[in-house]
């Protein structure tokens, strides 16, 4: 058996994950970044934490004017009280939470040109008494995916236009 590999990152602390596919748990501590490097789709099939108050880029790194994709495989944690800011350059490249039993009860703030893709119903939190809160400003997106009725345990906050795309799963 294979021990798997925890990252941590701290205040202030970035990491550029420039794996297509990584299989470690991943801490990203209160000020910590997760951002990304390379062309590609970034899948992180391990469990990924969010502790106070974070951030998520999904553009490339070494090339700025290129999005990005990062896909979350695995269980995403964030408490109530904390912020994850959104940080995206192209409405058409998601951050995608696939995990159906995600603990997810503070903020997902959506900041301009930035779009969440939900897979299922309890990718947004699964927490029915601590809701999620997804914040979005101007110019975002959020794509709720699922095939029958369905309870994504989110509240919505907008704060201009943004879409809200509900379709069946892919």
């Amino acid at each position: 058996n294979q021990v798997q590999q925890t990252i941590k990152i701290g205040n202030g602390a970035r990491f550029d994950n420039g794996a297509g596919d990584l299989s470690s748990r991943i801490i990203v501590q209160d000020g910590g970044t997760l951002g990304t490097r390379g062309n590609t789709t970034h899948l992180l099939r391990g469990d990924v934490e969010f502790q106070g108050n974070s951030t998520i880029t999904l553009k490339n790194m070494s090339n700025f004017g290129q999005a990005e994709n990062y896909e979350l495989e695995g269980k995403v944690t964030q408490a109530a009280g904390a912020t994850l800011n959104v940080i995206g350059i192209n409405v058409g490249n998601p951050l995608t939470l696939a995990n159906a039993a995600n603990d997810i009860s503070g903020t997902i703030k959506l900041e301009e040109n930035a779009m969440i893709q939900a897979m299922h119903a309890g990718s947004l939190g699964s927490n029915t008494a601590a809701r999620a809160t997804i914040e979005m400003d101007a110019n975002t997106r959020l794509r709720l995916l699922e095939n029958t009725t369905a309870d994504f345990h989110a509240n919505l906050k907008t704060n201009g236009n943004a879409l809200i795309d509900v379709r069946s799963a892919i």
